[in-house]
């Protein structure tokens, strides 16, 4: 499984990132702390991931308020998607080429 790195090692160590992408790594899952307002990416305004291996999604991505785009296009999700209702400033969200059933609550 493709990982973010060590806890003693971390990209997202720098929280001013405001754009993160990082798409066509195989990457089974993200990390539960990207969405983390101490250890997270609290200015992350987009985030790609698209072709990935991606099964589901962090629900503390409900928790980066400042995040305009997301895309998980192209990726093995299934199921139901976390809510996205926090998010106010979510303008573009990218799901398709996965298996998703049901709504996606966005926006506030």
């Amino acid at each position: 499984m493709a990982s973010f790195g060590s806890d003693e090692e971390r990209f997202w160590d720098n929280v001013d990132l405001r754009t993160l992408d990082v798409s066509m790594n195989r990457l089974e899952a993200l990390p539960e702390e990207i969405g983390d307002p101490v250890a997270g990416l609290p200015h992350l305004t987009k985030l790609v991931a698209k072709h990935n291996l991606l099964a589901g999604l962090p629900a503390s991505l409900a928790t980066l308020a400042s995040l305009a785009v997301l895309d998980v296009s192209h990726n093995q999700l299934h199921g139901g998607v976390p809510s996205l209702a926090p998010l106010a400033n979510l303008v573009e969200l990218k799901l398709e080429h996965n298996q998703v059933v049901g709504g996606c609550q966005v926006g506030a």
